[in-house]
């Protein structure tokens, strides 16, 4: 079958507008597989190969991973137009592009490793107050042990030590809420509590770098 000749046919046709920058989300769960795949390949690169990206790797893999989503979504158009569109090179791209980013947040951890608990650690911070707030009201009830609402208070204030303070003052109201006879936390927020500080501190193994 001869091949099409003519560039408008070999365009398809519509939805020709620009596409919006995607949201950056670093998923993890998706990442960090991909970087097992190629990290030999990566890190068998010699160091004078290795150049500064010199823009946002994260964000620029985001574009190539919709970029390529968006070409693979239109995987009838492209049969009809071309022989045998390279489907599995572009789902290859979106595996380098996932392990890239995740490349990209180790490097980025290792260099300030706060960075890591950056899209959480504001609501790990305002859950955690919220926590203390009421917990200061349970000791003067005498509901609550003035020890632990201070055990919760000390610490070094990083997102590990956030992330074990929400579970602790988690696991407190998680006991008592449904007896206690007036308190401003919620259900909702002893469960998003848990839920960040597992998150926290599952990412905080990726702290450790192997050499």
């Amino acid at each position: 079958m001869a091949q099409p000749t003519d560039t408008a046919r070999k365009t398809p046709r519509g939805r020709s507008a620009a596409a919006p920058v995607p949201a950056v989300v670093v998923d993890l769960a998706a990442t960090e597989p991909a970087w097992k795949a190629h990290e030999g390949r990566f890190r068998a690169l010699a160091r004078s190969a290795v150049k500064p990206a010199g823009l946002n790797l994260t964000q620029a893999a985001s574009i190539a991973i919709a970029a390529v989503n968006n070409l693979l979504a239109r995987r009838a158009e492209l049969v009809a137009l071309y022989r045998e569109p390279p489907f599995a090179r572009l789902e290859t791209v979106i595996s380098i592009a996932l392990a890239a980013q995740h490349a990209d947040l180790l490097a980025r951890v290792a260099s300030d490793r706060t960075s890591l608990f950056a899209d959480i650690y504001p609501r790990m911070t305002e859950l955690r107050g919220l926590f203390l707030d009421d917990l200061d009201i349970q000791v003067k009830r005498g509901r609550c042990t003035a020890k632990f609402v201070s055990d919760i208070r000390k610490g070094d204030r990083d997102a590990a030590d956030f992330a074990n303070d929400l579970n602790d003052a988690a696991a407190w109201y998680e006991t008592r809420l449904a007896t206690l006879p007036k308190t401003t936390i919620e259900a909702a927020e002893v469960a998003e509590a848990r839920a960040l500080a597992a998150k926290a501190l599952a990412r905080l193994a990726l702290t450790i770098v192997p050499d």
